[in-house]
């Protein structure tokens, strides 16, 4: 079975066909279903898509959503499904679906406690509890959003890129920052790093035992090389989670049919 995964991101929207390469485009660049329709096609042909089993669309932008799912329903032939929160959950109203996805990814992987933390827009530290039951967790600003912040509301400091110029920061960043720019670098991936770090540590003395720690999000190549503490980077976790939401859906669905 072939899929067609979609998840769309504050900063980015992004694409997979099951065992394939994921592609992208800038979430502020879809305003229409006709823009998306053009990215798919131009990404994997019409004949490829049209040829997929089922597609699943995870969204924590709404204002994208409609626009995004009557794209995919266009050039699949096939509604597509929304991710929804597929994991038992104690949180209140407002999960987000890429919080609740990886979640549920991560719990298939893994036994539990878990934390999963995912380095993007916001940086998301997320608990599941030994049953396997999703409690909540921290948001904070994502690496790149608060030097975007600083570089927008002081005066003096600069705009920096998490990344690097062109988008594969490689130099190590100093703990004490000798310069401006050493400083925000600092602060935003060594502070990401040990402000994560601390979560871990807490909650597992919270529950009275160490927590598996899984990390995935785009930013998380950038700050992993200053945590301290023992992890699993699986990058494809959302995008894997929601082929496997389709598996499982289908599955089920033949199982009926049968």
């Amino acid at each position: 079975m072939r899929f067609l995964v979609i998840s769309i991101g504050n900063t980015n929207i992004r694409a997979a066909i099951s065992g394939e390469p994921e592609c992208g485009m800038r979430s502020d660049a879809v305003k229409s279903a006709e823009d998306f329709s053009r990215f798919l096609e131009n990404a994997f042909g019409a004949e490829v898509l049209r040829a997929v089993d089922g597609s699943a669309v995870c969204s924590v932008v709404p204002g994208k959503t409609d626009a995004v799912m009557a794209s995919v329903a266009f050039v699949t032939g096939k509604a597509p499904i929304r991710a929804g929160t597929p994991i038992k959950s104690r949180y209140g109203p407002g999960l987000g679906e890429d919080r609740a996805v990886c979640c549920a990814a991560a719990l298939r992987r893994f036994k539990p406690p878990l934390v999963v933390v995912d380095m993007g827009t916001a940086t998301t530290v997320n608990f599941v509890g030994a049953d396997g039951v999703f409690e909540g967790g921290a948001i904070m600003a994502g690496v790149q959003t608060g030097l975007d912040a600083l570089g927008s509301y002081t005066s003096l400091l600069p705009r920096e890129n998490a990344d690097g110029a062109d988008g594969s920061f490689a130099n190590r960043v100093p703990l004490i920052g000798r310069g401006t720019r050493e400083c925000l670098l600092s602060g935003s991936l060594i502070g990401t790093a040990l402000a994560v770090e601390g979560y871990v540590r807490r909650i597992g003395e919270s529950v009275g035992r160490a927590p598996k720690v899984i990390v995935t999000g785009g930013h998380a190549r950038a700050v992993l090389p200053y945590c301290g503490f023992e992890h699993e980077h699986l990058p494809g976790l959302l995008m894997d989670g929601l082929v496997e939401q389709l598996t499982v859906n289908n599955e089920q669905r033949t199982t009926k049919m049968g």
